[in-house]
């Protein structure tokens, strides 16, 4: 707790702020063991007699945990990153070090508080800031080994297999999706498993790994099937979100055709208020239908990405924009690209700085 307690005050620092944010994702920095062990429970620090945390301490957190998560999926990881690590370094750090006379009342505290240092690594890498997201990452896995919960574990570690595979450490990537894998074990929630199966499944198609991979999808798939869990960011998972990694998956392998329908699945069951996985997803069938050739149909959903893209500060955003304008260039005189350039021209989108 304490390396994320400095992390969040030297981002609120103006003078050491740029030192944090600006460094760089390391693909040699030291990340433990990572298959599954949790830690014996550090000693309470603060002995004074103020405010004792209870289960309604417990169930802040997890409202936070559902608050900024949405504010992620509306407006993206960008705004109001620095808020959550103002109330990670005082509230919650306040509660995970006083002390706590029952064990799974402490455990519940610091799961809360490592699904919120998860969600703020998750914002650190829509703002661009993937060298500070891996460390949050970091604090985020401490975290859930002493609360001794090996699903948000597990779930952290998968999320450092999607940056990763982001940056392009496949082999790293595979690496981590494994080990996330063998964390929870059978015996885990469905949705838990499906939502982790998917992404080796991505990693094994992008080392080419085809039988395994396709292994892995159809693993997922009938977990997901199976799935009954509550609603919540750590708990569900949408169908929308198995069908978009099932089609990342498919066009790392070569198929393009039951790609681009497993986009236009997922496409379908993403509600609006989701704008930034909506975004991306309108973004990248747009993508994959240009390369077969199907402009008209592309552009459309190029302009429902471009409704999107004013409420976003986001760096995947911004990159989907970028990718739009250079893959359109070659068709800028045919009428619908046209219009589509044009359109994104109008828009600006203020560059994410860090101060």
């Amino acid at each position: 707790m304490t390396a994320l307690v400095a992390l969040c005050r030297a981002e609120a620092d103006l003078i050491r702020r740029p030192f944090v944010t600006q460094s760089v994702y390391d693909l040699a920095a030291p990340t433990g063991q990572l298959s599954w062990t949790p830690t014996r429970p550090s000693p309470a620090l603060l002995r004074d007699k103020g405010h004792q945390p209870t289960l309604a301490d417990v169930s802040r957190l997890r409202e936070m945990s559902i608050l900024f998560t949405d504010l992620t999926e509306r407006h993206g990881g960008a705004h109001a990153r620095y808020a959550l690590a103002a109330y990670l370094s005082d509230d919650v750090s306040r509660l995970l070090i006083t002390p706590v006379r029952s064990p799974s009342l402490r455990r519940e505290l610091f799961t809360g508080a490592a699904q919120l240092t998860h969600l703020l690594a998750r914002m650190s890498i829509d703002a661009g800031h993937a060298g500070l997201a891996q460390r949050y990452y970091a604090s985020a896995l401490a975290l859930a080994r002493e609360a001794a919960d090996p699903a948000v574990y597990a779930i952290t570690l998968r999320a450092m297999s999607v940056q990763a595979l982001s940056l392009g450490y496949h082999q790293r990537a595979r690496q981590l999706a494994e080990a996330a894998v063998e964390a929870v074990g059978p015996r885990s929630d469905a949705a838990t498993r499906s939502f982790l199966l998917s992404q080796r499944a991505l990693t094994q198609a992008c080392v080419r790994h085809r039988n395994a991979a396709l292994a892995d999808l159809r693993a997922a798939e009938s977990e997901h099937g199976r799935a009954s869990s509550p609603p919540g960011p750590f708990s569900a998972y949408p169908r929308a979100g198995l069908d978009y990694q099932r089609a990342r998956t498919l066009l790392a392998l070569g198929d393009t055709d039951s790609a681009t329908q497993a986009l236009i699945s997922a496409v379908k069951a993403r509600p609006d208020h989701q704008r930034r996985t909506s975004a991306l997803t309108h973004a990248r069938l747009a993508e994959t239908l240009l390369r077969t050739g199907q402009l008209d149909t592309a552009c459309v959903h190029w302009h429902t990405f471009l409704d999107y893209y004013p409420h976003l500060h986001s760096q995947p955003i911004s990159q989907a924009f970028t990718r739009l304008l250079k893959v359109l260039r070659p068709h800028e005189r045919q009428r619908h690209a046209s219009g589509v350039i044009q359109r994104a021209h109008t828009m600006t989108h203020s560059p994410l700085i860090s101060m």
